[in-house]
């Protein structure tokens, strides 16, 4: 399904698309907690999500990449593979059709990144979900 196409005069409006974008330094809010950075693409608006509210949704993410414990701290306080699970949560939260992925690993050390590779790979297998990477990593 297309979400531009001129000569069909399809023109999907940005907020509409439900594509996720994974930043190389992951673009994580410095002063919300990663409850509320998991949450802020399901709220539209001004407005921050409340620091202790825990939509179904984000309880999910918070579970399925290991971060509960991790709930109320603030980026500041996480090592480089959870700042990349909060920032992968946060995509995934509001169900994109599609997630782009910009150097998602240029930040971990060797070790973690393989492992996240292997993650990465078994979530996609798992959502069915299509994802570009992009990677300057020989590996």
């Amino acid at each position: 399904e297309p979400l531009f196409d001129p000569a069909r005069r399809i023109d999907v409006p940005t907020r509409e698309r439900r594509v996720a974008y994974l930043f190389q330094d992951y673009a994580l809010f410095p002063h919300l907690n990663v409850r509320q950075n998991i949450a802020f693409g399901l709220t539209s608006g001004l407005r921050n999500p409340r620091a202790k509210a825990v939509p179904p949704e984000v309880a999910y993410w918070l579970q399925a990449f290991d971060l509960e414990a991790l709930a109320g701290q603030y980026p500041s306080q996480l090592s480089g593979g959870q700042k990349q699970r909060v920032a992968l949560a946060r995509a995934l939260v509001a169900q994109p059709r599609i997630l782009l992925l910009d150097e998602p690993f240029a930040a971990l050390d060797g070790a973690m990144r393989q492992r996240m590779r292997h993650e990465l790979a078994e979530l996609q297998a798992r959502l069915d979900i299509p994802m570009v990477l992009i990677s300057h990593d020989p590996d």
